[in-house]
C-alpha cells in the first residue's frame, strides 16, 4: 500500500514538473514571437524610409 502511495506521489510531481516546464516554454515562445513581430515593424520602417530616399 505504501509502494503504490509513493509511486503515485513521484507520479504526481513528475506531472507537475511537466506542466511548470510546458508552461514556460509557451511564455518564452510567446514573448519571443512578441520580439519577432516588433523586428518585422522595425525592418518595415526602415525598407520604407530607404524607398522614401532613393526616390530622390
Amino acid at each position: 500500500m505504501g509502494a503504490i502511495l509513493f509511486q503515485v506521489l513521484i507520479w504526481a510531481f513528475g506531472l507537475y514538473v511537466l506542466h511548470f516546464v510546458i508552461k514556460s516554454a509557451v511564455s518564452k515562445g510567446i514573448d519571443e514571437s512578441e520580439k519577432v513581430h516588433q523586428l518585422e515593424i522595425l525592418i518595415n520602417q526602415i525598407r520604407d524610409e530607404n524607398r522614401k530616399n532613393n526616390n530622390f
